[in-house]
């Protein structure tokens, strides 16, 4: 059996001695500082420590080597057991050292109850404590306690079914031109369409050091589903719902759904082609060459150069198309626009402007000019 080499106080009528047993099976030797903090504990205040080196020395060259330390008597020293511990109590250890020639050994229940006057007061491993008595295994560092970990919870989780990170990055064909009329801006959405998932946390199980005190678990993060219009959550609140057809946007943390895709300025190399199902609402321009497909409304607050519209619905132009003989506008609602010039307009319904001007414009309903321009 593996043994430490270790060290035992020997009384004498001349005096204090230290007697060595040498280590077996590849145990490690007689180290200088434990035998230092063996006698400090026992307050041996007045060791010459070159005294310890000597029988060191000694100890490597004899089996029981015998140094006298300490001129005079002393009591009998009885078994000691030192224990140690880690700062956040997560385990203890025992280190015997053995009783002097006319010292007294530790039963288990001395043992115990040293360990819990020392403040060990949780998971004592009592086989390891048997097995360091029987076998007398001094200076031997021994695991007394373990505490019981804390179990560790689970943060909350939100998955999104969709794309929650869309970028306008322009497809580049095989030539390796770049087609900025391709950017597939627009995260698309059906109703009843499952949006998000959440996993709900999970609390973590509170452990107990060797102290006996509690140890924590880390908190875990909560996670609640957030929504704005046209959206639902399921009752358990677990699942976030489309109510409508239309785009998806994630803001915030918080879910945007709408069946009108706004865009905020031009549409034009930043924004790609629009082809979109549902209405289309445009803040600004549509630039020459690229076009806005809608199955419903399209609005544009802005001006309209020579692009092509085509929409399900009506289309609106607050400003008006200049198309410079390319603008092209398809609805089979009415078609409104503050003027026309240069393009080709065709309406399932009525086309109201205050202007037309070098147009072909047909109309299933009627055209109606409010101004004075017309050629």
């Amino acid at each position: 059996m593996k043994r430490n080499a270790f060290f035992q106080l020997v009384h004498r009528a001349d005096g204090i001695y230290l007697k060595s047993y040498p280590a077996v099976d590849g145990g490690l030797p007689l180290k200088s500082d434990d035998i230092v903090t063996y006698l400090n504990k026992k307050q041996y205040d007045e060791i010459d420590l070159s005294l310890v080196k000597q029988f060191i020395d000694a100890s490597a060259q004899m089996q029981n080597a015998l140094v006298k330390i300490i001129e005079g008597t002393r009591l009998p020293e009885n078994e000691y057991a030192l224990f140690t511990t880690d700062p956040d109590g997560y385990m203890a250890r025992l280190r015997l050292y053995p009783p002097s020639n006319d010292g007294k050994r530790l039963t288990l229940e001395d043992l115990l109850s040293l360990a819990s006057q020392s403040g060990i007061q949780y998971g004592i491993i009592e086989k390891n404590a048997e097995m360091a008595l029987k076998g007398r295994l001094y200076c031997t560092d021994i695991l007394l306690a373990r505490a019981q970990m804390p179990v560790q919870g689970r943060n909350a989780r939100i998955e999104y079914n969709f794309d929650a990170n869309k970028t306008n990055t322009p497809e580049m064909s095989e030539d390796g031109s770049v087609d900025f009329h391709k950017l597939d801006m627009i995260e698309r959405v059906k109703e009843g369409q499952l949006l998000a998932t959440l996993t709900p946390a999970v609390q973590g199980t509170e452990g107990k050091s060797v102290f006996g005190r509690p140890l924590k678990p880390a908190k875990v993060k909560n996670l609640v589903l957030k929504h704005g219009k046209h959206a639902h959550l399921s009752e358990d609140q677990l699942e976030m719902y489309s109510d409508v057809s239309g785009n998806v946007t994630l803001v915030n943390d918080t879910v945007f759904v709408s069946n009108v895709y706004e865009v905020p300025a031009d549409v034009g190399p930043s924004t790609g082609d629009i082809d979109y199902d549902g209405s289309v609402e445009i803040k600004g321009n549509v630039l020459s060459g690229y076009t806005v497909k809608a199955s419903g409304d399209i609005t544009v607050n802005g001006a309209v150069e020579g692009a092509v519209l085509n929409a399900g619905g009506k289309i609106v132009l607050k400003r008006g198309i200049q198309g410079m003989g390319k603008g092209i506008m398809q609805a089979d609602g009415d078609i409104i626009s503050n003027f026309i010039e240069s393009s080709r307009i065709t309406s399932g319904g009525k086309v109201i402007s205050d202007a037309i001007m070098h147009s072909d414009v047909i109309a299933h309903d009627s055209i109606l000019v409010h101004g004075k321009r017309g050629l």
